[in-house]
């Protein structure tokens, strides 16, 4: 997961499409402005809710986003543009080397567990 806006996410949600139960990724740890950070989805969900949580309260969502083989999910605050990156992808600040997609998830920031 990267975060692409300006502002730290301080908190970040995923939930099965339409159902509204939310379980959080961050635990606790908000993530930096144009930070990475590895993230694990539910197994076996190739499509899930995100909810993205600002310092000032405001939350953000996108529904049904598929996730299935995702190397990257870049985070912006309008989550209407949210960019999935399937494959190999270079470093995003803070990260050091590139980043491949694998089906063990090692070396993406955003894997199915």
């Amino acid at each position: 997961m990267v975060n692409g806006d300006y502002e730290a996410v301080v908190a970040l949600y995923v939930s099965m499409p339409g159902t509204g139960s939310w379980s959080e990724l961050l635990h606790g740890n908000a993530l930096p402005p144009r930070q990475a950070r590895r993230v694990t989805l539910p197994r076996g969900r190739c499509q899930n809710d995100v909810r993205a949580v600002f310092p000032d309260g405001t939350t953000r969502e996108a529904r049904s986003l598929p996730t299935c083989g995702l190397a990257r999910l870049v985070l912006p605050r309008d989550l209407s543009g949210l960019a999935a990156q399937r494959g190999t992808v270079p470093a995003a600040p803070g990260e050091s080397g590139g980043l491949g997609s694998s089906d063990s998830g090692v070396g993406s920031p955003l894997s199915q567990r």
